[in-house]
């Protein structure tokens, strides 16, 4: 990943839902957004991403930048998503995988976008 990485994004997406899976023994964070029907389809050759912290909207932002040069900024508010953080899985490199249908509904042939070796790094909290 590239530390140099400098977010150009002015909105934050929240999840519809998500929560813990493994693959390869590794933590994934499974996330549903129904509106990246387009995005989940890239097939993801690399990316760049930051974790930021919005005092305004309480919670955590993880934003990226792959290869491609789509963008997109993730809202984990501290009430909602961000309890996710919270758990066991994100002391760890994880995985984050993103989808546009709803978790229920998820089967092998579900498109996902795969955002591979990810370290969970807060900023302080005021």
């Amino acid at each position: 990943m590239d530390n140099q990485y400098t977010p150009s994004m002015t909105e934050a997406y929240m999840p519809e839902d998500g929560g813990w899976s493994t693959f390869k023994g590794t933590p994934v964070l499974l996330l549903s957004f129904p509106k990246f029907d387009q995005l989940v389809q890239i097939d993801n050759r690399g990316y760049s991403y930051v974790w930021l912290y919005d005092e305004e909207m309480k919670g955590h932002v993880f934003c990226f930048k792959l290869n491609s040069g789509e963008e997109r900024a993730l809202l984990f508010k501290n009430d909602h998503a961000g309890k996710l953080l919270l758990e066991q899985e994100a002391q760890a490199l994880f995985h984050i995988a993103l989808t546009s249908t709803m978790l229920e509904e998820i089967d092998d042939d579900t498109p996902l976008l795969w955002l591979p070796n990810i370290e969970f790094t807060p900023r302080p909290t005021p």
